[in-house]
């Protein structure tokens, strides 16, 4: 009898062995899991309405080279990244973050494109403890409340129009500025910041002015503008029918400025304005480079079917990518804690500039000036090269 009992309880060892066994395999993840929101329609499709396919392009180029490494499982993993679409919608957004924060399988979130919707999608991430790489987003609302559970990729938005000053200051030639702002946090954030930055640096705001979104008929801010005779004339919206319709109107009012400058510049300015749109100065999220990351957002661009100059905020999320790539492999494991700590606390090289997050929560990507040149975006940066190939649009 007690051999009996002895045979029993060690056939119920092994068995509970494997059955162990089995369930350290389940809890094994096939692949990683990115959750995240576009704006594949709606009033943003024309700045990021293309972006499912870079996502698809970045998590291929990821996967053949044989995935991430997660030191916890002792392998490299492949990684996918579901994307809903929020239709431009803050309301949306949320409610396809609180679907993805149900799934146990999703082990990091994305954020979505603008301020405005992202405020939303980083209350789901710190409700429910899960890590956002926010993408888009600047504005300081999203930092005013402290929320371990995201970080931004960009500096603030204050600071996105500041690298031009470095080429006006060598250059020469302008003294006065006037800017026409699209009615948003976000917009009014960044022109704000160039305002005082103009200032600061000798330079001069003579007329400025903030519009509603709806905006159609810009006739009187143009005639205003006109009177104060800038030398320099800045559009900061987010909206391409914003800005595409005040350009067309200062065009017919025969209003010629020596500088145009144009904040979150696409691909449609040049469609809709084709050869006025030449020596248009515009802010990129990217310059000519020779590095690894210069060649592997180059690719994705390239897969995606359109070029960093068509699609100005394509390097945002590129830099997005690569910070969730090194902020898995860094930390070694999925455990959401420990690779939120990671984020925070880790600084990386991307396209050879630091990329860290400060204690507010910012992060350190910014601009760098280009132009319109033979219906192409063209990068100035740096200075010297400014220098060079900057041309001002009404000499």
């Amino acid at each position: 009898m007690k051999k009996k009992g002895i045979v029993f309880c060690v056939g119920l060892l092994i068995a509970f062995t494997m059955v162990a066994s089995d369930l350290a395999l389940a809890a094994e993840p096939k692949e990683i899991v990115i959750g995240s929101t576009l704006a594949l329609s709606g009033r943003f499709k024309g700045i990021v309405g293309e972006f499912d396919k870079l996502a698809k392009a970045w998590t291929g180029l990821v996967n053949e080279r044989g995935g991430i490494y997660v030191k916890e499982y002792g392998k490299k993993l492949p990684i996918r990244i579901q994307i809903y679409d929020d239709a431009s919608k803050q309301e949306n957004a949320r409610k396809f973050y609180e679907k993805m924060a149900a799934d146990p399988n999703i082990a990091f979130f994305l954020g979505p494109f603008s301020s405005f919707i992202s405020n939303a999608a980083i209350t789901v991430a710190g409700k429910h403890k899960i890590p956002m790489q926010m993408v888009c987003a600047n504005d300081a609302v999203l930092f005013e409340k402290y929320n371990y559970w995201r970080v931004g990729t960009l500096l603030p938005a204050e600071a996105e129009w500041k690298s031009l000053l470095p080429v006006y200051k060598a250059k020469g030639g302008l003294k006065t500025f006037a800017t026409i702002t699209m009615d948003t946090l976000h917009n009014k954030g960044a022109t704000r910041g160039f305002e005082e930055s103009l200032e600061q640096n000798g330079f001069n705001v003579v007329y400025s002015e903030i519009a509603p979104p709806p905006t159609k008929n810009f006739a009187p801010i143009i005639t205003k503008m006109k009177r104060a005779n800038p030398d320099a004339v800045c559009i900061e919206a987010l909206s391409m029918g914003f800005s595409i319709g005040f350009l067309k109107q200062m065009r017919e009012a025969g209003f010629k400025p020596k500088e145009v400058i144009l904040g979150h510049v696409t691909k449609h300015v040049i469609d809709a304005l084709g050869p006025d749109a030449e020596n248009i100065t515009g802010l990129a999220y990217y310059f000519d480079g020779n590095t690894q990351d210069h060649k592997d957002y180059n690719e994705i661009c390239r897969r995606s079917g359109f070029t960093w100059g068509e699609f100005m905020e394509s390097s945002i999320r590129y830099w997005a990518y690569t910070r969730v790539k090194a902020a898995i492999e860094r930390a070694g494991t999925l455990n959401r804690k420990k690779i939120m700590d990671t984020l925070w606390d880790m600084k990386i090289k991307i396209m050879g500039f630091d990329s860290y997050v400060v204690p507010t929560g910012y992060g350190t990507l910014g601009t760098w000036p280009c132009q319109v040149k033979g219906g192409e975006f063209v990068s100035i940066y740096p200075v010297e090269k400014a220098l060079k190939l900057h041309r001002f649009k009404n000499p």
